[in-house]
């Protein structure tokens, strides 16, 4: 569905490259998956007695790429 979207809108180079982000994120996810049987996250921060939850690139690819997506979606012209 990604690559549909990202061919459909070749001409939106910041809608394209979101989406690529998401795509690319849920590819790393879906490797460590397949191959370990899990997701390794690597990235854990605490902070005033607060935990955030663990993350890794692929979930930072993902985070972001739907951010630049949505930032497309509001400020895009119609």
């Amino acid at each position: 569905v990604i690559l549909c979207l990202i061919a459909k809108n070749s001409s939106k180079p910041f809608l394209c490259f979101g989406l690529s982000l998401v795509l690319a994120g849920a590819i790393g996810n879906a490797y460590d998956r397949m191959n370990l049987g899990y997701v390794v996250d690597f990235l854990d921060f605490h902070a005033f007695n607060y935990h955030w939850p663990a993350f890794n690139v692929a979930d930072i690819c993902i985070c972001v790429g739907a951010f630049i997506v949505i930032i497309w979606e509001f400020f895009r012209s119609k």
